[in-house]
């Protein structure tokens, strides 16, 4: 049953996360601009900083579907949940019914369990590369990831007020 429950769990997180890219790297399903975002946030330069979080959204989303560079892929989604908890959710309540960032904590809860316990027999990982089946190689690539999403929350020029971002 821990395969079977590995697997749901990596599949929902991961094709969730695979639309949500699509959405805001392609546009699709109804998506907007993400450079119009990032640079009401301040990220500059926004094209560069919408393109990172829209293909960390869908190459992790891909790779903890496929249960390839698990370890990756959730640090990558931990990250653009940390990076949009801080700038677009930081100065809200916590349920997410009031623009708050309770879904965020779920994800990166969530993702973080995910890397920690590997993806499961049924995966690209376990079948090619059981070596990258590490927690040790997960905590890498997050500190790196967040490194990245640091650097551009902390270069952020100040970001309009809440009223001005409609």
């Amino acid at each position: 049953m821990e395969t079977l429950g590995v697997q749901i769990l990596r599949l929902t997180v991961g094709l969730i996360f695979v639309a949500h890219g699509l959405r805001q790297y392609l546009g699709w399903f109804g998506g907007g601009s993400m450079e119009d975002v990032m640079r009401r946030l301040g990220l500059q330069p926004a094209k560069l900083w919408a393109s990172l979080c829209g293909l960390s959204n869908l190459a992790g989303g891909f790779m903890i579907a496929l249960g390839a560079f698990t370890f990756l892929g959730c640090a990558l989604i931990i990250t653009t949940m940390v990076v949009a908890t801080m700038t677009l959710k930081a100065h809200s309540e916590f349920w997410e019914r009031f623009g708050g960032y309770e879904y965020n904590l779920c994800v990166i809860g969530t993702a973080v369990a995910i890397a920690l316990m590997g993806p499961g027999p049924i995966s690209l990982d376990a079948a090619l590369a059981p070596g990258l089946i590490d927690a040790g190689l997960f905590f890498i690539a997050l500190v790196v990831s967040l490194a990245v999403g640091g650097l551009g929350v902390y270069r952020a020029n100040p970001p309009l007020s809440n009223g001005d971002r409609s």
